[in-house]
């Protein structure tokens, strides 16, 4: 999946599950686009929003999900790690059905990761 600079600029608050590295499997928000090919991912728990971890696009599947409450906060920089693991957890049902749909990729959601 291609992004231009149009749109990378607006993936702030997507919801993303790892396809690879050890994070595999694991739900994420995407933070901010970096650069290139690049984006800044946290969960909250593993990757805190103080040191997000920085992933190629690549190695992401999109749910087709954004969460526009983190995206605001993200924007104004008034989100936190506990406002990020909450807003993952309400919404774990819906990433798992999102996902499933996304089998044909081989990604699978490990629910203890959740």
């Amino acid at each position: 999946m291609l992004y231009s600079v149009e749109t990378a600029e607006d993936l702030a608050g997507h919801v993303v599950i790892s396809k690879r590295g050890r994070d595999r499997g694991r739900p994420f928000v995407i933070v901010r686009w970096l650069r290139g090919d690049l984006v800044l991912i946290a969960d909250g728990r593993h990757r805190m929003l103080a040191k997000p971890k920085v992933k190629k696009m690549k190695h992401l599947a999109f749910c087709g999900l954004c969460l526009s409450e983190l995206r605001e906060a993200f924007s104004g920089e008034g989100a936190t790690d506990r406002q990020v693991r909450r807003v993952l957890a309400e919404s774990r049902n819906l990433i798992v059905e999102r996902c499933n749909a996304l089998a044909e990729e081989r990604v699978t959601v490990c629910p203890k990761m959740m």
